[in-house]
């Protein structure tokens, strides 16, 4: 399995998903998925989250057992929003988001399931 990043560009009106390996990995992207059809779906996916909404009891142990805080978890958000490095688990409705310093991976729900330190 592979890392795949996948990036929006808007211009013009109009939107285009592109999706590049990055590592080894159980999650995924655009790359690896078959059809235009999921590749919006995975869209409208990553789109949803913009900041931390809620906590899994695992999310909430993580984060504080790592000194990690929602602020710093939003600010990976949104980084990862304008870069582009967001990675979809394979068969999973979980979204990890990249930033400089964390990581953090959300539900469907934007409820944080872990994080980390990059």
């Amino acid at each position: 399995m592979k890392w795949a990043a996948t990036a929006v560009i808007a211009a013009a009106g109009a939107i285009v998903v592109m999706g590049a390996p990055v590592q080894a990995s159980p999650w995924t992207g655009g790359t690896s998925t078959s059809s235009v059809s999921n590749m919006r779906e995975d869209l409208s996916f990553i789109a949803l989250c913009n900041s931390v909404a809620s906590f899994t009891k695992h999310g909430r142990q993580q984060a504080q057992s790592r000194g990690i805080s929602e602020d710093m978890m939003d600010q990976a958000i949104a980084q990862a929003n304008r870069t582009g490095k967001r990675y979809k688990r394979k068969g999973e409705d979980t979204i990890k988001y990249v930033g400089d310093k964390v990581w953090v991976v959300l539900n469907a729900n934007c409820g944080v399931v872990s994080t980390g330190w990059n």
